[in-house]
């Protein structure tokens, strides 16, 4: 989710605009490593949404 000011008022929106991908990819990276980090302190345990997810079909 976007939030953002029109005139005094905050707004939200589920899409970005082409200007804000570059930052999006960002925040998704920092993510991504910031799960892998805590994933390689618990060793045992896998992420919950790569549990869940059916296994692939050769």
């Amino acid at each position: 989710m976007r939030l953002y000011r029109e005139g005094g008022q905050w707004r939200s929106t589920h899409s970005f605009r082409r200007n804000d991908l570059l930052l999006v990819a960002k925040v998704a990276d920092l993510a991504h490593s910031k799960v892998c980090e805590l994933a390689a302190g618990e060793p045992d345990r896998e992420p919950a949404a790569e549990a869940e997810m059916p296994p692939k079909e050769a």
